[in-house]
């Protein structure tokens, strides 16, 4: 996606609804993780969130399979003054066995990977395992993933008359990035269910919640100028709606497993 990178950036800077989902996702990391630990990024975009880490005295390798979300993180990184605190290299997901032959087990305290990175990463089911031996015993693993079924994106579909935008996450194995004209990635969705059942054997869920009464990002032309309504429905957890929302939120704790 390195040919999308730049306008992907931009276009998240530019929407307000996106705003919303970033500040949910900051707070769950801030609350997860303490100054002093280190930890691991998948999919680092160009770094905002390891950098709002870092001002608070956490350490972050940040990974991207883009070189040119990598050159932007690092360019930020530098910017800020904080490569004491985050290094960023070209990495893929499914790089990490090769990260545990250089760092060996428990090199970090914790990871997180955000907005979907884990729905574009081929061969996922490996994730737990790698990520399990990476992380030391007792340690958390935060992740935002998309939905299989969003509401609000069924909602606009049938309201729209199509029929095929209300339904696409349950068949199309394919989607448009947001803001970038003519961009195309490989994107599977996911239940709570399966996330559970991928990762439940290894690490334990501690919490999942998304939002559904907020709108996915792509209706932020829709709901921009409804800063009020946004505010509101980006307090409103889940409860009867849950697996509706855009984006779920889940911490999960690394298992100590029988040797």
């Amino acid at each position: 996606m390195t040919g999308a990178s730049c306008g992907y950036d931009s276009a998240l800077f530019q929407n307000r609804v996106f705003s919303y989902y970033r500040a949910i996702s900051l707070g769950e990391l801030g609350s997860a993780f303490k100054p002093g630990e280190r930890l691991l990024e998948l999919g680092c975009g160009t770094g905002e969130e390891a950098v709002a880490l870092a001002r608070k005295g956490v350490s972050v390798l940040l990974t991207d399979i883009s070189e040119t979300q990598v050159r932007l993180a690092r360019q930020r990184i530098q910017k800020e003054g904080l490569e004491a605190f985050l290094t960023a290299r070209v990495m893929g997901i499914e790089g990490l066995g090769d990260l545990l032959g250089q760092m060996g087990e428990g090199a970090f305290d914790g990871a997180f990977s955000s907005f979907g990175a884990l729905n574009c990463t081929p061969g996922i089911e490996r994730l737990p395992r790698d990520l399990h031996a990476l992380i030391r015993p007792g340690g958390r693993f935060i992740c935002s993933v998309m939905n299989r079924t969003c509401a609000w994106e069924i909602l606009s579909g049938i309201a729209s008359l199509r029929p095929s935008t209300a339904f696409r996450r349950m068949g199309e194995p394919e989607a448009a990035i947001a803001g970038v004209p003519g961009s195309r990635v490989n994107v599977r969705y996911f239940t709570p269910s399966e996330i559970d059942g991928m990762f439940g054997s290894r690490f334990q869920i501690e919490s999942s919640h998304d939002h559904p009464l907020l709108p996915p990002p792509y209706l932020d032309g829709v709901f921009r100028h409804l800063p009020g309504y946004l505010e509101w429905a980006s307090r409103k957890s889940d409860g009867a709606l849950r697996g509706l929302g855009d984006h779920m939120f889940i911490r999960m704790k690394r298992r100590t497993l029988p040797r």
